[in-house]
């Protein structure tokens, strides 16, 4: 009697479980890309991109246009502010010189940039996955 009610459990559940290899699982980046190359000051927020709806995903990168190697900060603040410390640079976050940064997920607004103090201008290049 054991013996019955193990293989009919077996049977009811073991017939639910199956291998299918069309299954598969994707992670949404986008239809198509945006590419753009943005330069910014030290005295003001520089939109990174502008809002879009259909974003789904951001790649930033720093160019090292300087010679002195130019870390960007990444904050929400566009005003120009002369004889003060930017508030991107006091509260943003830090992207180093000639590095990446992936926004993975859909941030759908507008994000700014700063240079630092005492450099005249750096550029950032940003990849934007975007849906149709």
């Amino acid at each position: 009697m054991k013996h019955w009610i193990f293989a009919v459990a077996l049977i009811c559940l073991g017939s639910s479980a199956r291998a299918d290899s069309e299954m598969k699982v994707t992670l949404d980046k986008g239809s198509y890309i945006q590419v753009a190359s943005v330069t910014g000051s030290s005295v003001a927020g520089t939109a990174i991109m502008t809002a879009n709806p259909k974003r789904v995903y951001v790649i930033m990168s720093t160019l090292n246009n300087t010679g002195l190697g130019t870390t960007v900060f990444v904050g929400t603040v566009t005003a120009t502010q002369n004889g003060v410390t930017h508030s991107n640079i006091t509260n943003g976050l830090q992207v180093a010189s000639s590095s990446t940064f992936i926004l993975d997920g859909a941030m759908t607004d507008t994000a700014y940039f700063t240079c630092p103090i005492g450099i005249g201008s750096c550029v950032v290049r940003v990849l934007e996955g975007i849906n149709r």
